[in-house]
């Protein structure tokens, strides 16, 4: 192989690595929760990341609607990470479908996560039940501040 046909090919490998990385940073992007909420439609299927403030561990189980069964996920609910949780409007308005597998290792996390913690979370946009998205929570990390 001549030198100068090495340099294309060594380039051509350089842009075929760096695409996965490429890939990986679009799958996902950050969104905040308010703008899903107002809007599911266009999001149903994609992953997305917002951060929330953990609000409590739900009990929801919907297996005749959804693959959300209570023996394999567990639900909890969170407010978007705007919300003035001293407002009552907000306080409130903690949306509550939010489902993570109970054999990830995100599942003992949330289980012990303390109220008002903060939390960056990537989800994929399940399914929209009644103009509702429910999240499928595929990875998450608490943040440092917390309200």
């Amino acid at each position: 192989m001549t030198k100068s046909a090495v340099v294309p090919v060594t380039s051509l490998l350089v842009v075929l690595l760096s695409i996965p990385a490429i890939a990986q940073d679009d799958e996902s992007q950050t969104i905040a929760l308010e703008k899903i909420l107002g809007n599911p439609q266009p999001f149903e299927g994609l992953t997305v990341t917002m951060a929330v403030q953990f609000h409590q561990l739900g009990r929801l189980d919907g297996p005749v609607f959804t693959k959300f069964e209570k023996d394999w996920y567990q639900n909890f609910s969170a407010w978007p990470d705007a919300s003035n949780l001293w407002e009552k409007k907000d306080y409130i308005n903690d949306y509550q479908y939010f489902f993570i597998s109970r054999h990830s290792k995100g599942a003992s996390q949330i289980i012990h996560a303390s109220p008002y913690s903060r939390w960056l979370v990537t989800v994929q946009v399940a399914e929209i039940f009644n103009g509702k998205p429910w999240f499928e929570v595929k990875g998450l990390r608490k943040l440092d501040k917390s309200v």
